[in-house]
């Protein structure tokens, strides 16, 4: 099966970063998106994240299954405000979108 290039959505200006004056908790973790656990398979998997320190698996009130990594950004300081690097921008932009939902 050939493959077919995904055309990509290029933002022709980053949008304005989202000020964070309150706890900082959105850069203590990480959370990806997994598929609900239907299989015995999947259900192992599951398993095993939960096997590791500092993972847990959330499902939020819409039913999406997310494996959360609780880490701190490396840029976060003390005094919960973030330094100006590609990854801030790069967590407004996405707090800024899952705010839109």
């Amino acid at each position: 099966m050939p493959r077919v290039p995904v055309p990509l959505t290029v933002l022709p200006q980053a949008p304005p970063l989202t000020e964070c004056t309150e706890c900082a908790r959105c850069c203590s973790y990480v959370a990806v998106g997994i598929n609900a656990p239907t299989t015995v398979r999947l259900a192992t998997d599951v398993l095993w994240y939960l096997y590791h320190e500092s993972v847990c698996v959330y499902v939020d009130g819409d039913g999406e299954w997310s494996v959360v990594f609780e880490t701190r950004c490396r840029n976060l300081a003390e005094d919960c405000a973030a330094g100006s690097t590609p990854s801030d921008r790069i967590s407004a932009v996405a707090s800024t979108t899952a705010a839109a939902r």
